[in-house]
């Protein structure tokens, strides 16, 4: 549904039911903090610092029976730290996938699990029903701002084919997340 995600929390795209609105309003006050203009300066000088830089690569996932998600990759945010994500990436490699067809959807949450109706944690705004690749595995698609997560945050890339493309191996699907780790001090600085 997206074809450039704006990398901004809003929780009223794509008409989530009012109750998971209503939370995803108070998460998108968490996230309205005004970032110091020189956050990201320090945090690369910061020696508790630290990029991340996480990938998975799953084989293509079959079709039908439930169009159940599967993890491409995850990453929880340490006890005690934020996460700034400055970069995603979401790919194919295999056969049949025509760019925006919905063929594939990505979806990057918070603490939702796999494969249950989800009735804790959030889709992130903008990223939540991607039919188009952004980024590659060495570069990224950037994100504007950065998009914060809090300390024990778990963030899913999750993936679904829901027409035909090539499924099972060779044909893969390949996640990132990449960004920022800090101690929460810095951010509250």
């Amino acid at each position: 549904m997206s074809s450039r995600p704006t990398g901004m929390y809003d929780p009223d795209v794509h008409g989530l039911p009012p109750a998971r609105r209503a939370a995803g309003k108070a998460f998108a006050l968490q996230l309205d903090r005004q970032l110091p203009a020189d956050l990201f300066a320090r945090l690369g000088l910061h020696p508790q610092a630290r990029h991340i830089h996480a990938q998975g690569s799953v084989v293509s996932p079959a079709y039908g029976g439930g169009f159940i998600d599967v993890t491409g990759a995850q990453y929880q945010v340490p006890e005690g730290h934020f996460f700034a994500v400055t970069g995603l990436a979401c790919l194919f490699d295999g056969a049949g996938l025509i760019q925006g067809s919905g063929n594939i959807l990505w979806r990057l949450d918070v603490n939702q699990q796999v494969g249950i109706t989800a009735t804790t944690g959030h889709a992130v705004g903008g990223w939540d029903a991607v039919t188009m690749q952004h980024g590659s595995i060495l570069g990224p698609w950037p994100v504007p701002g950065a998009m914060i997560f809090k300390a024990l945050d778990l963030l899913r890339w999750k993936v679904r084919t829901v027409a035909v493309v090539g499924v099972g191996a060779p044909n893969y699907v390949n996640c990132v997340l990449q960004g920022i780790i800090a101690p929460d001090s810095l951010f509250r600085d």
